[in-house]
């Protein structure tokens, strides 16, 4: 058995485990739903939790979306359909919203919870912490872009 054969039984496989992930996810999110509603609404005692729900509501819901997408071309590609380059090729722009996007806001949502209310100084840190990784995230992008584009 080659690498070629062994690596379709496991793109089966994750096929296979792709409606699970997918059921159970989508009952995780209707679950934080009405939740995510009430502490937005009324929970003024306990914001830790909202903000503990608000984060595997987004980060669940991205799941969803984002194993939603791959199963379309990696279908494609184990039945060597014509357009699955085309759909991998296009995973980048969903992605970058339910994956990378909302991934981040989740974990936001779950370190937020974990700062005291009171203790703004600690909010404040996670604030600089996002805008420093997004700034050196947008830097390695202008790297890159900078390396392909300079003739060798």
């Amino acid at each position: 058995m080659g690498y070629e054969e062994i690596r379709s039984y496991v793109e089966l496989g994750s096929l296979a485990l792709t409606i699970p992930l997918l059921v159970l996810c989508s009952v995780v999110v209707y679950e934080c739903f009405p939740l995510i509603v009430k502490c937005f609404k009324s929970y003024k005692d306990d914001k830790k939790i909202c903000w503990i729900i608000a984060g595997i509501f987004f980060g669940f819901g991205g799941h969803i979306v984002d194993n939603f997408y791959w199963a379309i071309p990696w279908t494609s590609h184990f039945l060597s359909l014509p357009y699955t380059e085309a759909l991998i090729k296009f995973g980048v722009f969903p992605n970058i919203f339910f994956r990378q996007f909302l991934t981040a806001l989740s974990a936001y949502c779950h370190i937020r919870a974990f700062i005291a209310p009171e203790n703004f100084r600690d909010a404040k840190w996670l604030n600089v912490l996002l805008l420093l990784t997004l700034m050196i995230g947008f830097l390695y992008a202008g790297c890159l872009l900078f390396i392909k584009n300079t003739p060798l």
